[in-house]
């Protein structure tokens, strides 16, 4: 018999994370395999394939069948299933991979499914805030502009020969998660800045409706306070609607020119069912 050594942080890493996201448990309670199909269920050859893609940097079928032999072992012994040696032949992921693409309506179900253990969402404190300025020097040459956002100034790198833009962050302590930003001259002084920043960061109550042209992960705090989420981009795999969905509010998005058309401050209503968002001011009209 023959002794190996295999790294803790590679093959029973991936699988681990792989099961803890459930991709077996959710592929096995949507496709259900032939009646001829013996060995490994889809569930189980789907992570085992995923693991040997990440593994081995490579998707070719062909690869792994020795790929399953030389480390099945430590594969039995993470998971707990009994693998056999022609679990992974060229035949039986081809078959997987074809029943995988035959059904829309199942793969939509799947994404589904699999992103509700992808994406926790956290409530985070929301009572402290914090606002600062900071300047940044390029290397750019001078238009001699005076209304533009590059301009010499009083330098914090000691490089008064160099343009400058000025940037302010408003962000939610202690996580430091953005919640506003600011582009200012660099020669214009970031003082009168703060009073404003302060206000429009206040101007978030609970039950707001966000209104965006996407958002990624530094806005998920504002979900929790939000009563719903409108955006121009992304659609029902979004990061909007994944984290909307786990918090149970209302989403809309791909609706192009929602931020073009809805005011600051204006009464809407946003039924995620349907995917209409009406207007106070255009009651009945779909966006």
């Amino acid at each position: 018999m023959e002794n190996r050594i295999e790294r803790v942080d590679s093959i029973p890493l991936i699988i681990n994370w792989l099961m803890k996201m459930q991709v077996h448990k959710i592929i096995d309670g949507i496709y259900v395999p032939h009646k001829n199909w013996d060995g490994l269920s889809y569930g189980h050859l789907a992570v085992l394939f995923l693991t040997y893609v990440l593994y081995s940097l490579t998707h070719r079928f062909s690869g792994m069948e020795s790929w399953l032999v030389k480390h099945k072992t430590v594969i039995e012994r993470v998971t707990g299933w009994k693998v056999g040696d022609k679990d992974a032949t060229d035949d039986r992921l081809g078959r997987m991979v074809e029943v995988f693409g035959e059904d829309d309506d199942k793969s939509t179900e799947f994404q589904l499914q699999s992103g509700r253990h992808m994406i926790n969402a956290y409530e985070l404190p929301t009572e402290i805030v914090r606002y600062d300025t900071t300047s940044f020097n390029v290397y750019h040459q001078s238009n001699n502009s005076d209304d533009g956002l590059l301009q010499f100034g009083h330098s914090k790198n000691y490089r008064p020969d160099l343009l400058q833009f000025k940037q302010g962050l408003g962000t939610l302590d202690p996580a430091g998660i953005p919640l506003i930003t600011e582009t200012i001259p660099g020669n214009k002084a970031d003082d009168r800045c703060y009073i404003p920043a302060w206000r429009r960061m206040d101007e978030f109550n609970l039950g707001d409706i966000i209104v965006a042209p996407s958002t990624n992960p530094s806005w998920t705090p504002l979900f929790t306070l939000a009563g719903a989420i409108v955006t121009d981009m992304g659609n029902y795999l979004s990061h909007g609607a994944i984290v909307a969905r786990e918090l149970g509010i209302p989403a809309v998005g791909n609706l192009l020119d929602a931020t073009s058309r809805i005011r600051n401050g204006e009464i809407i209503e946003v039924d995620g069912d349907s995917g209409l968002v009406i207007l106070s001011r255009e009651k009945e009209h779909e966006i």
